[in-house]
């Protein structure tokens, strides 16, 4: 249930259309917080990838090996 401030909220029960504005920003609330981990993780792994692509193309035609971490290819 959302937390509801100022001195009337304890007095008369917000109306319906509030509540419901109330609860949806509750419920983006839940899944901005399972979305930021998702966020954080694909942020990641561009970095990962972006930094890859910069050392492959820095070292074109040596006999480095450049993989993704936690890629069983070599």
């Amino acid at each position: 249930m959302a937390i509801q401030r100022g001195s009337r909220a304890s007095i008369a029960p917000p109306s319906p259309r509030k509540a419901a504005i109330l609860n949806r920003i509750e419920l983006l609330e839940q899944d901005e917080k399972s979305g930021a981990t998702m966020k954080f993780w694909r942020l990641l792994q561009h970095i990962e990838l972006t930094l890859i692509a910069s050392l492959r193309n820095r070292f074109i035609g040596t006999n480095t090996f450049i993989t993704p971490l936690g890629s069983d290819s070599v």
